[in-house]
């Protein structure tokens, strides 16, 4: 009896996993919009030219509420329709891609001051003349910062 319960048991588990993936395959897919079209959008129910379901049909916008939440956020903002807002992204979203830059950028110069360290040590190449004020200082944090590594 107890081998019998046991095999039914494995058979509804199987058939669960099988439907719980197919359930994640058909995940709802979010449609984004650019910070234009929200600004747009905005100052057309703002300003009174349209109602929200006109901009949300005009618009093709899916969600009921987004258009509500997009008021609370740029509502205040001040928008002037003669200007091109051709941006894609937020300025929250392009503060992280710009500190990305910064990460690779230092990198990049940490790289570059490894590089001219290994010349002025094994080659004797004077670098620290070639190099501006800032790097300069740089390059001697850098020289004790592998000292200490080292």
């Amino acid at each position: 009896m107890k081998n019998k319960s046991l095999d039914q048991n494995k058979v509804p588990s199987n058939s669960v996993k099988k439907e719980q993936s197919r359930k994640e395959s058909e995940k709802k897919k979010y449609k984004t919009y650019s910070y234009a079209l929200k600004r747009e959008v905005v100052y057309q129910v703002v300003s009174g030219k349209m109602f929200i379901n006109e901009a949300r049909k005009h618009y093709d916008i899916k969600g009921k509420t987004l258009i509500y939440q997009w008021i609370k956020k740029y509502g205040l903002l001040f928008y002037n329709p003669t200007k091109n807002y051709d941006m894609n992204q937020s300025p929250n979203e392009k503060i992280k891609q710009l500190q990305k830059k910064i990460e690779q950028l230092e990198l990049e110069k940490d790289i570059l001051l490894d590089i001219q360290q290994i010349y002025q040590d094994n080659f004797d190449v004077p670098v620290k003349k070639y190099l501006s004020h800032q790097l300069n200082e740089d390059l001697k944090k850098h020289v004790k910062k592998n000292q200490k590594k080292g």
